[in-house]
């Protein structure tokens, strides 16, 4: 799967080399209330998250509205969380890779009818005002999970509509370069890894709390945006 979203990638810069682009990678904290593995023994219980924490790269290509300060970033994104649970006697290797479709819409709520025509370093006016934005992100989800476990392997996957909202704010390098850190919350309703329960181990009791969960995702990243043609803009 990696292999065809790189491809993507490497086609939708091809296609628009006279445009402008941008390449992003975030860290991403992931919480799912009920998709976890609770693990027992001598009358205690432990739960574990079934996604890790970790980092996603994006790539993604720029267009606006004519006459207001919104803008339109449509993301190619790929992440990968993986975990590795420890029992007495094995290690449980949970894999968890998304490949992800954003339309990132960002707002530039502060300057909504300012200049379109430059970065944000060749603007009027204080920066926060000109750089700052709302980001609403819809997005579909193509999850690839895999478990390797002595009592058997299991490889699964699905596909989950997403929501986000963030903000973000843009600093101008040169006329063409532009660094935009950014963070916020993505919201999946539902995530599900199904035949995990089949995971068992000799001297503890491992449970699945359920195969289906909602996801919260928080992340903070940077996003690098160049402009290679900004005279048709």
């Amino acid at each position: 799967m990696k292999n065809i979203l790189f491809l993507l990638f490497g086609l939708l810069l091809s296609a628009h080399l006279h445009a402008q682009f941008g390449i992003n990678s975030a860290y991403r904290f992931n919480n799912t209330p009920d998709l976890k593995i609770i693990k027992s023994f001598d009358g205690t219980n432990d739960e574990f998250e079934v996604l890790s924490n970790g980092f996603s790269i994006g790539v993604d290509y720029w267009f606006r509205l004519k006459n207001y300060r919104i803008e339109f970033l449509p993301e190619l994104n790929y992440g990968q969380y993986n975990r590795n649970l420890q029992t007495d006697d094995e290690t449980i290797e949970l894999k968890s890779g998304a490949a992800s479709f954003f339309l990132n819409t960002n707002i530039y709520f502060l300057d909504l009818a300012g200049d379109c025509n430059c970065p944000t370093f060749s603007k009027q006016g204080p920066t926060i005002n000109k750089g700052i934005f709302l980001q609403l992100s819809p997005g579909l989800t193509y999850w690839n999970q895999s478990y390797t476990s002595q009592s058997g392997d299991n490889v699964t996957s699905n596909i989950n509509f997403s929501v986000a909202a963030g903000l973000g704010v843009d600093i101008g390098i040169t006329d063409l370069i532009t660094i935009t850190p950014f963070g916020g919350l993505r919201y999946y309703p539902k995530i599900e890894w199904t035949d995990l329960s089949v995971i068992t181990d000799e001297y503890f009791l491992l449970e699945l709390k359920d195969e289906k969960s909602s996801l919260m995702q928080a992340y903070a990243g940077i996003r690098i945006g160049i402009r290679l043609d900004k005279e048709n803009y």
